[in-house]
């Protein structure tokens, strides 16, 4: 009978761990991780290097692409940024050498989810693929720990707010 009622009790017990380590996200929570997706292309957009690193956490924070693989870190962050052809010569915003106009992307809505491994995210880009992301809550706010761009067809090309340039691919890191 102790055998058979351990048998029953060991995994709902385990679930109530499991369940009780899951994050509850509040109204706030969930805006400010919708603020971080603004950030995020308003920083890639406009070319603001440091700004874009910033949304990520400092040492191993990373977005990774089929095209760029895995960046990891803020000095690799902003390379990435710097190296976006629309980050480079006349398409260029001119702070950072160009002649061109800043662009800030809009920034899709981001499905967010709290489960026992941590926060998450997908941003439906539409036939360009989507984002899936993983947050981290630090001191100084909402960061992304991961974003990954997934295509939808693997001849798509990253929109240019997840790290393509306008209309070509960017360099591999």
């Amino acid at each position: 009978m102790k055998n058979g009622a351990l048998m029953i009790l060991g995994p709902l017990l385990l679930m109530a761990g499991t369940a009780s380590a899951q994050q509850t996200l509040t109204a706030q929570d969930r805006a400010d991780i919708q603020e971080l997706t603004v950030k995020y292309a308003k920083a890639l957009g406009s070319c603001a290097a440091e700004d874009y690193a910033d949304v990520f956490v400092p040492e191993t924070g990373y977005f990774a692409s089929n095209i760029r693989g895995e960046v990891v870190g803020r000095e690799k962050l902003i390379a990435l940024v710097k190296s976006e052809r629309h980050c480079i010569g006349t398409d260029a915003p001119p702070a950072t050498g160009g002649r061109g106009a800043a662009t800030p992307r809009p920034a899709p809505m981001v499905a967010i989810e709290s489960t026992a491994k941590g926060v998450t995210g997908r941003a439906d880009l539409g036939a360009a693929g989507y984002y899936d992301d993983e947050y981290v809550k630090t001191p100084k706010g909402w960061k992304f720990k991961s974003r990954t761009f997934t295509p939808s067809r693997v001849d798509v090309q990253p929109p240019p707010a997840a790290g393509a340039g306008r209309g070509g691919r960017g360099q591999q890191q």
